[in-house]
């Protein structure tokens, strides 16, 4: 299952990256996770605290949340979204240039 606001994507994780999620939780601000901020704005793609722990993963670095309950992900310029419960990784999208034969993250 897939789901994606903007630039970011929302994908279930393989089963090791579960298995390390309880190292590595990340600290909420305010009452929400900044999951993805904007390069340009600085608009910020959220969730709130409650219902969800975010986690980094050691080795690759991404975000993995744990969704209690169905958690809404919120962004200034885009719909919000609708998680279900259960895991996710957070990752960017990336776009491919056939010219330059370069892969990087698309920006919003």
């Amino acid at each position: 299952m897939l789901y994606q606001q903007g630039d970011v994507l929302f994908q279930r994780p393989p089963l090791e990256a579960i298995r390390d999620c309880n190292r590595n939780r990340q600290v909420p601000c305010n009452g929400r996770y900044i999951l993805v901020e904007g390069e340009h704005t600085g608009h910020m793609h959220c969730v709130r605290e409650e219902g969800v722990s975010v986690h980094r993963d050691h080795e690759t670095k991404e975000l993995i949340l744990r969704c209690t309950m169905p958690v809404l992900v919120t962004h200034p310029e885009h719909a919000p979204i609708l998680l279900p419960t259960g895991f996710w990784i957070v990752s960017k999208v990336k776009e491919y240039d056939h010219f330059s034969e370069n892969i990087h993250d698309v920006e919003d």
